[in-house]
This record gives C-alpha cells, sequence and structure tokens, in this order.
C-alpha cells in the first residue's frame, strides 16, 4: 500500500510543484473570500458644501503595520482619489455634513475595510406640543470589504481600499450634481 495514490505527496501525483499549488490555493481563497456590502443610498451623501470632503481614518492593527500597512499610506490613498475627484480633503475636526469614517483592521491573513459615511441626523418623537427631537451620528453610506490575504501583501489592502473609494466618489458626486 506504500505505493498507492495517497502515500505520496500531491505534487509527485499532479507532476506539479507543491509550491505551484499553494499558490493556487492563496489565490483561489483570496478570489472567493473577498465579500463586498455597499448601501448605495444617494440622499445621504447630499451636503450643503460640495467641494469639500471631511474625513476620519483609524489607526492600523499591529497585524496591519507587521505587512507594512501604515495611517500615512491609506490617508495619502484616501487624499489623492478625493483630489482627482476635484474635491478638497479635509481631517476631521468638527464635521458640520458628514465625514468619511475609514477603518481598516487586519488579524493574521485576515482583513476588513469599512468605508462609512457618517453624518447628524435628527429624529423627533412624540405628537403635538409634546414632540421632541434627538441629534446623534448616523451612517448614510456603507461599504464593508472582508478579505484574506494569500501572500500577506499590504498593496492588495491599499488596491481594494481604491475600488471601495471610487464607489462613493461616485455616489457622492451623483448626489452632489
Amino acid at each position: 500500500m506504500a505505493d498507492g495514490l495517497f502515500a505520496t505527496p500531491l505534487a509527485v501525483n499532479l507532476g506539479v510543484p507543491l509550491k505551484s499549488i499553494l499558490n493556487m490555493i492563496a489565490f483561489i481563497t483570496l478570489l472567493v473570500s473577498s465579500i463586498t456590502y455597499s448601501q448605495t443610498g444617494k440622499d445621504g451623501l447630499k451636503v450643503s458644501n460640495q467641494g469639500v470632503i471631511e474625513y476620519l481614518v483609524e489607526d492600523v492593527s499591529t497585524d496591519g503595520k507587521a505587512i507594512g500597512l501604515t495611517k500615512e499610506r491609506i490617508i495619502s490613498k484616501l487624499e489623492l482619489s478625493i483630489r482627482l475627484a476635484k474635491i478638497r480633503p479635509i481631517k476631521s475636526k468638527e464635521a458640520l455634513d458628514g465625514y468619511l469614517y475609514v477603518n481598516i483592521n487586519v488579524v493574521g491573513n485576515a482583513f476588513t475595510i469599512e468605508l462609512n459615511y457618517n453624518r447628524y441626523v435628527a429624529y423627533f418623537y412624540g405628537s403635538g406640543k409634546k414632540t421632541q427631537h434627538q441629534t446623534v451620528i448616523a451612517t448614510t453610506w456603507s461599504n464593508s470589504i472582508t478579505g484574506s490575504l494569500g501572500g500577506g501583501s499590504s498593496e492588495f489592502i491599499v488596491n481594494t481600499l481604491q475600488s471601495s473609494l471610487d464607489e462613493f466618489l461616485n455616489d457622492f458626486l451623483a448626489a452632489n450634481n
């Protein structure tokens, strides 16, 4: 039984080097595991100052730093994308219209990219003279991506962020033009 199909390595049986098989498995895993959800309601993106987008970028996780991902690199990609859309990016301090929230988290070979447009919204409750309102920050546009890194490259994460930014900017411009 030692010379049977299962007694020899898979690479020998297929005539393909094991490294090539593992690289192919990593690529397929990466391709299949990216899941995107996007809320594309454009009304939540209407702003009074169409020439400005405020943003807030969270710090990068330890695992993200280990693969070369930095907050500065994320901000650079974000600001360049916004400027190419002929909009001025500014760091959020006290967003009156709203702000673009970016959070990229890397844990081991898995990552998430969260891109949200948050703004103040008011809701009313009660009736007649007892009507009251509350103002809160709510997400009015959202795009989340979860994936895995076959090769552990921060470049893939940055390129994936770019596709999310393109989607956001397309919706933002459509809502405000």
